[in-house]
């Protein structure tokens, strides 16, 4: 008999995010403030393609904590209005001009992103204990 080829099917699953995974790293004052620039850029800038800037690429309001995991299986469409490359040396561009007051803003926005951090960990770091110690207890019973 020959060997008969089976067909390896490609599941698309959305990842669910694994509650005892540690909490997203906090933002740098660059990343805040290029996430900021993007959606303004996005905005202004007709698209190639048809789409709008809608809220799929939207980054700014999006809260930290809850951030999607952007997998290349949930992620939307490409906007085609700019590529990568050239947004990152737009922004970076930006950035290195950026008055005082305007990058103490993005700073502030990083402290905070980087409290609420501590403060996540801190709650995940006692959770994971209270599940090593029950299941401590557990094979200890």
């Amino acid at each position: 008999m020959a060997p008969t080829k089976q067909k390896k099917s490609k599941a698309k699953k959305a990842t669910v995010r694994d509650p005892r995974a540690k909490p997203k790293r906090p933002l740098s004052a660059y990343n805040l403030f290029f996430q900021y620039e993007r959606d303004l850029l996005l905005q202004s800038k007709p698209s190639k393609k048809g789409q709008s800037h809608d809220e799929m690429h939207r980054t700014i309001l999006n809260n930290p904590s809850e951030r999607r995991n952007r997998s290349k299986t949930v992620r939307p469409p490409p906007h085609g209005k700019v590529g990568f490359a050239e947004l990152a040396r737009m922004i970076g561009k930006k950035w290195k001009t950026l008055d005082d007051t305007s990058r103490e803003h993005f700073q502030s926005l990083a402290a905070i992103e980087k409290k609420r951090y501590v403060k996540e960990c801190s709650e995940w770091k006692a959770r994971m204990k209270r599940e090593a110690d029950l299941e401590e207890s557990e094979a200890a019973a």
